[in-house]
């Protein structure tokens, strides 16, 4: 499934090891930004009321659902907001109102458990994006993206995970307070695609809406996604019944769809959700996992990962998260092709999904996990005592003098040609290719 690539090449008396380039990823920056006591936006006074930013397209229905979690809220904030006049009322967006408290968000109502790469968040109001970091507070109406190459993870008080996949922006909402028995967390999907993941959650759901489809989702893992031209496209991998409706000014419309594990619904702008079809199947990675891959004289490698063809196929999707699940990188390749070669990853554990998502976009349940290891064989320099980095071009194999010594995994062998051992002294010019086993019986490729 797995294989650690070696290039080929040698000069005259010289010896070419298999290597690889560590890949660096840039620091974000830690905001210094104190964050509201009582929701997004919001300060909160003494009478027990809070102040709101209005939002582009916001009217006071809106805001009383969206933000108070009663319809009938709106009447209270017209009786704490004399200077809208009378109805109709025209909000202009950055204004402030005065909300009543009694149904004020109480704390964060999610926080970024997980990011990687280029994540930001947008509050109410602001114009701009700042810096997102692990670990920090999301409130309500808080947008959070993820750009290019980047991933991120939003844990909801109750523990229901959305996962963002690259390109894509959220609007984080509470629960609405007529379905806060069901509805636990409440999302917009603005563009790009959301992993689901919820797990033993008592029948509760949380409920992602886009700009043409609203869907409820309950226990299990589904991907709901918005493509280019606003169509959303619900996937239920496993688990309970996704409800679906079209959507239509910000409101659910029609009758729900049930779309159940297994199966899918895209839901064109201003249309209603098209009949549950099947699932692509999900790809079968090559190989039995447990895969080793060896790191020759440098901290990471990378990879060659297989997978079995998938007829429905019009691409496929690789995504590699580390031993502790934080999202280390994801591809997506073109079909007919059913491999993928990585870029470097760092010494350690990790494992491997494969999805299969057909021409309309549908995605299958993912592969079942392949596990692999990626191990660091030192080299020794002829006369030295101890292992130095190697020199040479990164992506290009480093070159070694003849006599240095190839030094395998602490209780492992490694083997080059007919020598084998702890440790192998390199004495043939050319290219080394080198095979180890671990202590644990595990052999590399």
């Amino acid at each position: 499934m797995m294989r650690g690539l070696a290039r080929r090449g040698a000069s005259p008396g010289l010896l070419l090891l298999a290597a690889s380039v560590v890949t660096g990823a840039a620091a974000v920056s830690r905001v210094a930004r104190a964050e509201p006591a009582s929701g997004a936006g919001a300060t909160s006074d003494a009478d027990g009321t809070f102040e709101y930013v209005v939002q582009p397209g916001d009217t006071c229905m809106a805001i009383a659902v969206r933000v108070l979690g009663d319809r009938a809220a709106y009447r209270r904030i017209h009786e704490l907001n004399p200077q809208l006049g009378k109805l109709p009322h025209d909000l202009v967006p950055g204004s402030v109102l005065r909300l009543p408290g009694k149904d004020a968000p109480r704390g964060p109502d999610a926080v970024l458990s997980r990011a990687r790469g280029d994540v930001k968040v947008r509050r109410p109001g602001d114009d701009g994006w700042d810096p997102a970091e692990r670990g920090m507070d999301l409130f309500r109406a808080w947008r959070v993206g993820a750009a290019v190459s980047a991933a991120a993870e939003l844990t909801f008080r109750d523990r229901a995970k959305l996962r963002l996949r690259e390109r894509t922006i959220v609007i984080l909402y509470g629960p609405q307070k007529a379905t806060a028995k069901v509805i636990t967390a409440r999302a917009e999907l603005e563009e790009g695609t959301l992993e689901a993941r919820l797990d033993e959650l008592g029948g509760q759901k949380v409920a992602v809406d886009t700009p043409g489809a609203a869907a409820e989702v309950g226990e299990g893992r589904a991907v709901v996604a918005v493509d280019g031209a606003g169509t959303s496209i619900v996937a239920n991998h496993d688990g309970a019944a996704i409800a679906v409706r079209g959507r239509k000014g910000g409101k659910a419309t029609g009758k729900a769809v049930k779309v159940k594990a297994g199966m899918g619904s895209r839901v064109k702008k201003g249309k209603a959700p098209e009949p549950p079809r099947p699932l692509p199947p999900a790809p079968v990675l090559d190989g039995a996992g447990g895969e080793v891959v060896l790191a020759l004289g440098a901290d990471a490698a990378p990879l060659a990962i297989a997978w079995g063809e998938v007829a429905a196929a019009a691409r496929y999707r690789v995504a590699v998260e580390d031993a502790g699940g934080e999202p280390v990188l994801a591809v997506e390749v073109p079909a007919p092709a059913a491999g993928v070669t990585t870029a470097a990853l760092p010494v350690g554990r990790y494992h491997v999904e494969v999805s299969a998502i057909d021409g309309d976009g549908f995605e299958s349940r993912p592969s079942a996990p392949g596990a692999l290891e990626v191990v660091e064989v030192a080299v020794i320099a002829p006369g030295a005592d101890a292992p130095a980095p190697l020199a040479g071009v990164p992506g290009e194999a480093p070159v070694v003098a003849l006599g240095a010594e190839l030094v395998a995994p602490a209780g492992g062998t490694c083997a080059v040609g007919d020598d084998a051992g702890a440790r192998v002294r390199l004495d043939d010019a050319g290219v080394a290719e080198a095979t180890c086993t671990l202590a644990d019986g595990r052999r590399s490729a």
